[in-house]
């Protein structure tokens, strides 16, 4: 492990999900959007985790985590507190922004999935070029939602920045859209040309798997589809 950053705060923001704001304390630290560290657990565990922040923050940087599925990591981070040290590798990863001359942008991850899609989509937000910039983000239940002033005010800051949180198992109180993100994602394309239209896709395994499986149909290239598969 070559960077070492101080913990500044831990944010439970529900039963699920954290958001740890970090300190660099090492020049050198950079990133593009979208990339990750390889975390120490221990010495002989690695984890992986997607920097949620934008580069222009540094030297402070964060990520956002589910902390339900227990594991090493996980629990390692949920268990952080202000002024810990942790240790990690310099950012790498090649899902980043792409300037690929598209015109329409799809954002689409599940969970923690989100966690690189909102740097890329202010860096995507930049290209004067982009006309359309479209993120969305499945959850489960409606206590799972979290984020949303920080949604809001990326949706006022970037004119041409919709969102839409997608809810797989809604309470009956809930009154936005449900089902899977696929089914969403393929709306979005309704209207728009697929040789203008680059995909950013983030989750399982196997949503990502099914949603390459519609997008085929809708004959978009696979060199505009970028994929970030968690687990």
């Amino acid at each position: 492990m070559q960077i070492k950053s101080e913990v500044l705060q831990n944010q439970k923001l529900n039963y699920k999900f954290h958001l740890i704001k970090l300190k660099a304390k090492k020049e050198g630290f950079n990133f593009k959007p979208g990339q990750f560290v390889t975390l120490k657990v221990t010495n002989s565990i690695f984890r992986c985790y997607s920097i949620f922040s934008s580069p222009d923050t540094l030297p402070i940087w964060e990520v956002f985590v589910d902390i339900t599925p227990g594991g090493p990591g996980t629990t390692y981070l949920k268990k952080l507190k202000r002024g810990d040290i942790i240790e990690t590798s310099f950012p790498t990863g090649i899902f980043v922004h792409q300037k690929d001359g598209s015109k329409n942008i799809i954002l689409a991850g599940t969970g923690c999935g989100i966690a690189p899609l909102l740097p890329i989509l202010e860096k995507a937000s930049e290209d004067k070029k982009n006309k359309n910039i479209i993120l969305l983000w499945g959850l489960r239940f409606k206590k799972d939602i979290v984020l949303k002033d920080s949604l809001k005010k990326l949706a006022m800051k970037y004119t041409k920045f919709h969102y839409n949180i997608i809810l797989s198992q809604p309470e009956e109180k809930w009154s936005g859209n449900t089902g899977h993100v696929q089914k969403y994602i393929i709306g979005s394309l309704q209207g728009v040309s697929p040789k203008e239209t680059s995909l950013y896709l983030t989750g399982s395994g196997d949503f990502i798997k099914e949603t390459l499986k519609d997008l085929q149909k809708r004959k978009i290239s696979p060199a505009h589809i970028y994929l970030e598969k968690y687990y």
